[in-house]
């Protein structure tokens, strides 16, 4: 069954480059400046989280409780792998701006 998903992943990333190579000349898009923007944040996200979700998961007991925070918790990884090291500081600030404008429209809507 292993053989089955390595064979799998590689071929999800050959028909990836392919899409690529395609796409690059229909929207002039650089691949060095995907890779770089788009591709090296998905990797380094995807590593950090699944060494902090295995410790995670290697440190928690077998109760239904630690079970839950084991969850919360890697969610809570997740969010803040994807939002330190998934995103730009562009990308950031306008995470900030619907943030502020989401809670500013809870706030109008529970004054009522």
């Amino acid at each position: 069954a292993y053989v089955v998903y390595v064979v799998a992943i590689l071929a999800n990333l050959l028909m990836f480059v392919i899409r690529l190579v395609i796409v690059r000349r229909l929207i002039a898009i650089s691949i060095s400046s995907f890779c770089s923007s788009v591709v090296l944040p998905v990797m380094l996200v995807s590593l950090v989280f699944g060494v902090l979700a295995t410790a995670v998961h290697l440190v928690r007991s077998t109760s239904l409780l630690s079970l839950f925070f084991s969850v919360c918790g890697s969610a809570l990884l997740a969010l803040l792998a994807i939002y330190y090291l998934g995103l730009d500081r562009n990308m950031r600030a306008r995470v900030h701006v619907i943030l502020h404008n989401r809670l500013h429209l809870l706030r109008i809507s529970y004054s009522r």
